[in-house]
């Protein structure tokens, strides 16, 4: 560290410092500052004695200079704006300078540099002065970003809670740019070091494809009108809290103190403080972008300062994802998180009346789909199920909630990959929906007949109709085209014989001559082949299942041996009483209608199934309505369940 720039910089800032001290009217209450800067600058002058001119300035060894930090700390607890101002901006160049170290200050008992700095400066948040707001984002987002880093947890949290804060209530809409800008720069460092590169390199982020919405709706929120002007959140709920040990420098209260519930995790089992920090901030912001739900969507919800946070939470967390790599992607605890709290903020916000909520919910939705769908099998099946398919058929659904799913999937679809895992993993699935077989039939239907709605009630305009209609036929091109493109990378690799069966090109290269190939097959390929033929298997034991299903709801009799005749099903009565049980897809009708026939292996069957239902534990009282919850010939039930209980 060169000790002459550090003077220079340091005589300068305490200049600085001095000046609006002269200028403050009472002076008194900053005796204590100007008697710290005095001894500040003696201690300075002894290092810039001549005797040590010549040589590179030690400060860790020969100076002390956390100190200089002591005196602009104590300005800031008079929260006068112009002192403010100047010890703001005098941290802000200390910090950019490096000077910002991890080092106690000589307080009882003794506190580290970071968190007091950070208390001091997320306490001036509070003076309704725009040229403080700025300067304090400005020494945050410094604080954040300095290497190596030393604002952690605790402090951490306050840093990115106070600019979160500042982006909401700041009427100054410079000052609310500054801060959500201060807060993707924050994100960013933290994702970077969890990664192990430096905290201010950038990364390249695909475009999700999600249309922009129409002009009406404000593209960046004017700023929140509250009762109070100016006014802060005073305690978001699920914003990160001050440090716990909350006291200023001179032993008076803290600014604001920590719930006990915001406390940082104490878990022993991150893998570092990095990676704590990260799931820290990502568990509140999955917890903040659940909260304030729109119930009337005729109230203008994006103005609001509430609708505002979850924006700005959502937008963060997209941040985060964005930027996630093979640490985060690893983590047992982002998973965890991404299943238990993100997914389920998804699933609030997917069906939001606020076209910007549900906008940036389906931009989430496809980052997960496309970066972390190995882990979120289950999730994405109800994603699909219960939000996009029902949007699509609904004819109740708005134009721009149909407009962005379809291009939703049409910005899915252009994945190769993810196409055919989507088939695999849920058409092939014997427990999935046939999620790729709907999507295609209902962007079939789209194409056709646009909305769905009833021409009589004109709910769509006819160009609306044709860009949905236009968009839906997006979707399909893209998926056909994925297919195809995939179906090539598979030609590549692999040599499909006359037989059907598929052999790989590097196989085929070993080999000497076609004999020898043709050879080769019967021992070789065979074991290759196992690779796709079990998927084709799965799905045709699938689709024969389907059928039979369906046979079985319309005739029951006929359905059973259908399915046993094709080993989908054992004849035997315990078999096709625990099937009854397990299989969602049956008609309830359809299996009373099996049990009450007079066959001996129908009444074994309804003995079986019987004998399958479990009344214990319940009361009087419960049971019977347990047993109407089955829908099934009751009066075979009842009459069966009579005849063991007389036995």
């Amino acid at each position: 560290m060169d000790g002459q720039t550090f003077c220079s910089v340091a005589r300068q800032g305490i200049s600085k410092l001095q000046k609006a001290i002269h200028e403050h009217k009472k002076q008194k209450e900053a005796e204590n500052i100007s008697g710290a800067c005095e001894r500040f600058l003696l201690d300075l002058d002894k290092l810039s004695e001549p005797s040590n001119s010549n040589d590179p300035v030690n400060l860790q060894e020969n100076f002390d200079y956390a100190a200089l930090f002591v005196p602009f700390l104590a300005a800031l607890e008079l929260r006068n704006p112009k002192l403010t101002e100047s010890a703001l901006d005098s941290l802000h160049e200390f910090i950019a300078h490096g000077y910002l170290k991890d080092l106690n200050l000589r307080t009882d008992p003794p506190r580290s540099l970071a968190e007091v700095l950070v208390e001091n400066v997320c306490g001036c948040s509070s003076i309704e002065d725009e040229t403080v707001q700025m300067q304090v984002i400005r020494v945050l987002q410094a604080s954040v970003m300095c290497e190596p880093s030393i604002v952690h947890g605790a402090n951490l949290l306050q840093s990115v809670r106070t600019c979160f804060n500042l982006h909401l209530g700041s009427s100054s809409q410079a000052n609310q740019t500054a801060a959500k800008a201060a807060l993707s720069r924050m994100i960013n460092a933290m994702m970077n070091r969890l990664e192990g590169l430096p905290a201010s390199a950038s990364r390249h982020v695909e475009d999700r494809g999600i249309p922009d919405l129409p002009a009406s709706v404000p593209s960046t929120p004017e700023p929140a009108k509250s009762s109070q002007a100016g006014d802060f959140p005073a305690e978001h709920p699920e914003m990160p809290a001050p440090s716990p040990n909350g006291s200023h420098m001179n032993g008076s209260a803290a600014h604001t103190k920590t719930p006990e519930a915001e406390k940082v995790s104490e878990e022993t089992d991150f893998k570092s403080v990095e990676e704590r920090d990260v799931y820290e901030v990502f568990h509140r912001l999955c917890r903040l972008s659940m909260k304030y739900e729109v119930v009337d969507s005729w109230v203008k919800p994006d103005e609001t300062m509430n609708m505002q946070s979850k924006m700005l939470s959502l937008e963060l967390l997209l941040s985060m994802l964005d930027q996630s790599g093979p640490k985060f992607k690893g983590s047992a605890k982002f998973i965890t998180c991404i299943k238990q709290q993100l997914c389920m903020s998804l699933l609030k916000n997917g069906v939001s009346p606020a076209p910007r909520v549900f906008k940036a919910a389906l931009q989430v939705f496809v980052t997960l789909i496309l970066n972390f769908k190995t882990h979120l099998k289950q999730e994405i099946g109800v994603f699909f199920t219960t939000i996009f398919l029902r949007i699509l058929e609904s004819p109740h659904s708005t134009y721009q909630q149909k407009t962005m799913v379809l291009q939703l999937l049409h910005s899915i679809f252009r994945d190769p990959q993810t196409v055919v895992d989507v088939f695999v993993n849920y058409d092939c699935d014997l427990k999935q929906v046939d999620i790729f077989a709907k999507m295609l039939n209902q962007l079939t239907r789209t194409v056709q007949s646009g909305s769905g709605a009833s021409k009589d009630t004109g709910y769509f305009t006819p160009e609306q109709e044709f860009q949905l209609r236009s968009r839906g036929t997006d979707a399909l091109v893209s998926m056909v085209e994925s297919l195809m493109r995939f179906s090539k990378l598979v030609e590549k690799d692999f040599i499909w014989l006359e037989t059907g069966e598929i052999l790989p090109r590097s196989m085929a290269k070993n080999e000497s001559s076609e004999g020898d190939l043709e050879s080769s097959v019967d021992s070789r390929v065979g074991g290759e082949s196992e690779d796709v033929d079990p998927v084709l298997k799965q799905k045709e034991h699938k689709t024969q299942l389907q059928q039979g299903i369906k046979a079985f709801n319309l005739k029951p009799k006929k359905g059973i041996e259908i399915l046993t005749s094709s080993g989908h099903l054992k004849k035997e009565p315990q078999a096709i009483a625990a099937w009854f049980h397990n299989q969602p897809s049956l008609d309830k009708k359809a299996i009373g209608e099996y049990m009450g026939e007079p066959d001996e292996f129908n009444k074994a069957v309804l003995y079986a199934y019987v004998d399958m239902m479990s009344f214990a534990n319940m009361t009087i009282d419960v049971a019977p309505s347990a047993l109407e919850k089955e829908s099934v010939s009751l009066q075979n039930l009842s009459a069966n369940f009579s005849i063991m209980r007389s036995i």
